[in-house]
């Protein structure tokens, strides 16, 4: 597989000469100039970090706004566990940026078992992910102290991220600690992610199950290994060679716990400090909200704590000695290596994802594109998609993991506009991504390609034309086809994924996970009461046939007469149901003459099995997108699926986002068996 630079709009490689600050530059450790303050930084550089256990870090190192100049400071920033990881990342990646207007330089990384960093074995406990999250940490450091032209280092750790960074700075002198909304301990951090909202579409936050162990987000542990987990603090005492404790927290809610924590620490060397603006931050992703003037007065007092211990003496590396850009090996599931790597595409590599390929350079079988819930980063809710990813590398595939624009990684439509998980432009994103995968694809086959055109040419004669034969795809030569390309997609990522194959994009397969909307209307909310950013119509029909269904069953009559049940939604859903039912002989008299109605999904059904895109709809036990598709596909897609034109698959035990380890191995276990083949799944 031939090298795909990482990011067109990175900084220069390693190694690269780096100009001197300009005369009369601001001394060291002064005050940054306004210049800087207001300058636009350099993009950040997605790079890996390998680990002592072989395992490899994912991060982004972003480079003060004037990288010609000595930096402030440098920080690294430890992030917080599960599903706040998805939820503060958006605003952890504005933190970054705010702090490198301030003339800091920041590390940004994703912790063992989270996001796009390596897996923890098989297997592993609390304990052995703690000695983990400790060696990662203590790597990171190691690379950001070798690229911080000896500026003064800090850590910035984040909810049960500021434990870890607090143990950590037993291990390292550093001139400033930060703990950004922290808790007191590892229970503290459970207890407050159950009272939380911890929830998004009916996914847990937290799976704690005497049987099942466990399950932050997708870092799942098995029974009675919380142990470790639950007693993460802080240091009894201050470490010795750390300078200063600065604490952020949200205006008006102390950390609880936290005075008794640091009763011993020194009182002038610990700054608390409430934000006010951070209250919606704690939120599911498509709701987390960090107010900007918060971060830029939270990197500002960074700044200027680092700034007071000492000096940067030279202009920070372009990128951390020892750092990857081209990707590395990762041992995958049950023992298998895969190699991943940062991919940037698209007009000044603005959209951010991570392709995940063999590791033995075979030629693939097939390439997929994954795509998040909502305002979830490309690994995906539970990090669904990181383990489908490695799962079919090692089966032979490629993955690519994408942020759609405005989401995770990827560059916003417009400056300082926020991803829209419903943008009906995310299908000109996708569209963008299957063309850099076919692409990549060809060159991958065209060794071979030529190879094989050679031994044809050498075996057959040529036509009395002497025209060469036509390959059948880009690049590759005769007899060579590019492999088939599919997408993934769960939620509103599943939406976009149907959209994408409605417009007609050249795609060979799609897989529509638990979507909640096959249509949208842009502005509304995704998620507000009652039905708002659904299809109300069909939603209600879902509705209407549970309670008819519920017509048969004494202990529901019950329930509605001693009033536990809302009876003014079933009414309004009955009639919802009675009224789409009168516009049947409509619609269908309009697709008969080749007229169909707006957002007529039986419609798009005809159009995307017509041309070919074979579509797998996977669904959990009662989730309302199948009765979606049951109501508005009718009979089409009973006879889709009958003859095999269509699969629909449903994962026992499973919530909309998979929080349970089981439901995930399910969804995966069906979800390899139809990209396998379509008849093995069904």
């Amino acid at each position: 597989m031939s090298a795909t630079p990482v990011d067109p709009r990175a900084a220069p490689p390693p190694g690269a000469a780096v100009p001197a600050p300009p005369p009369g530059a601001a001394r060291p450790g002064a005050e940054a100039p306004a210049a800087a303050l207001a300058a636009e930084p350099p993009p950040p550089l997605p790079l890996q970090l390998e680990l002592p256990d072989g395992g490899a870090l994912f991060g982004h190192w972003h480079r003060p706004a004037d990288p010609q100049r000595p930096a402030r400071g440098a920080l690294l920033l430890v992030p917080p566990l599960g599903h706040e990881d998805l939820a503060l990342y958006a605003g952890l990646a504005a933190f970054a940026r705010a702090a490198t207007r301030q003339q800091l330089a920041v590390l940004r990384i994703d912790l063992p078992g989270a996001g796009d960093a390596s897996d923890l074995p098989d297997g592993a406990d609390a304990t052995a992910w703690r000695a983990a999250c400790d060696a990662a940490i203590d790597t990171a450091l190691a690379a950001l102290h070798a690229a911080a032209g000896g500026a003064p280092l800090g850590l910035l750790g984040v909810r049960a991220g500021a434990c870890l960074a607090a143990q950590a700075a037993l291990r390292h002198p550093l001139a400033l600690l930060v703990g950004l909304l922290p808790v007191a301990d590892g229970r503290q951090w459970l207890r407050e992610c159950r009272l939380l909202d911890g929830r998004a579409h009916g996914a847990a936050a937290v799976v704690a199950d005497p049987a099942e162990g466990l399950d932050l987000g997708g870092l799942a542990f098995p029974p009675g290994a919380a142990d470790a987990l639950l007693a993460l603090g802080w240091p009894a005492e201050a470490p010795p060679g750390l300078g200063r404790l600065l604490v952020a927290e949200r205006a008006g809610l102390p950390t609880p716990g936290l005075e008794r924590a640091l009763a011993r620490w020194p009182a002038g060397r610990v700054e608390r400090r409430a934000l006010a603006g951070l209250d919606r931050w704690l939120a599911v992703a498509h709701h987390a909200v960090a107010d900007p003037a918060a971060l830029d007065g939270l990197a500002a007092a960074a700044a200027q704590a680092l700034a007071a211990a000492g000096a940067g003496e030279a202009p920070v590396a372009a990128c951390p000695p020892g750092a990857v850009t081209g990707g590395l090996g990762l041992t995958g599931p049950r023992g298998a290596v895969v190699h991943e790597r940062p991919w940037h595409l698209g007009a000044g590599g603005r959209l951010a994802g991570v392709l995940a390929t063999p590791a033995d350079g075979r030629l693939p079988r097939a390439a997929w594109l994954t795509l998040s819930s909502g305002a979830e980063r490309r690994c995906g809710a539970n990090r669904l998609w990181t383990r489908l990813a490695r799962e079919r590398a090692a089966a032979g595939d490629w993955v690519l993991r994408l942020d759609l624009a405005g989401l995770g990684d990827s560059a916003p439509r417009r400056p300082g506009a926020r991803g829209d998980p419903y943008d009906p432009q995310a299908v000109a994103d996708i569209a963008e991504a299957v063309a850099a995968l076919r692409a990549a694809l060809a060159e991958a086959l065209a060794p071979e390609a030529d190879a094989a055109a050679a031994a044809a040419g050498a075996a057959a004669s040529p036509d009395a034309s002497g025209a060469a034969p036509v390959g059948l795809g880009p690049g590759p030569g005769p007899g060579t086809t590019v492999p088939p390309v599919g997408l993934v997609g769960l939620c509103s990522g599943a939406y976009q994924v149907w959209r994408a194959a409605v417009a007609g994009l050249p795609v060979e397969r799609v897989a529509l996970v638990n979507p909640l909307a096959f249509h949208w209307t842009p502005g509304r909310p995704i998620d507000a009461p009652p039905l708002a950013g659904l299809q109300v119509d069909a939603v209600q029909q879902a509705v209407a046939a549970g309670a008819l269904r519920a017509l048969r069953d004494p202990a529901r009559w019950r329930k509605l007469l001693r009033g536990e049940a809302n009876l003014a939604v079933i009414l309004r859903a009955l009639a919802g149901a009675a009224r789409q039912r009168l516009r049947r002989p409509w619609r269908a008299l309009r697709r008969a003459v080749g007229r169909p109605a707006p957002q007529d999904l039986r419609a798009e059904l005809a159009g995307v099995l017509r041309r070919g895109p074979r579509p797998a709809f996977v669904f959990s036990p009662g989730d309302p997108g199948r009765a979606i598709l049951a109501a508005e596909g009718g009979g089409l897609l009973v006879r889709a699926l009958a003859d095999g034109r269509a699969v629909q698959l449903e994962v026992p035990g499973a919530d909309h986002g998979f929080s349970r380890l089981a439901a995930r191995q399910a969804l995966l276990a069906r979800l390899g068996r139809w990209m396998d083949g379509p008849e093995a799944a069904r």
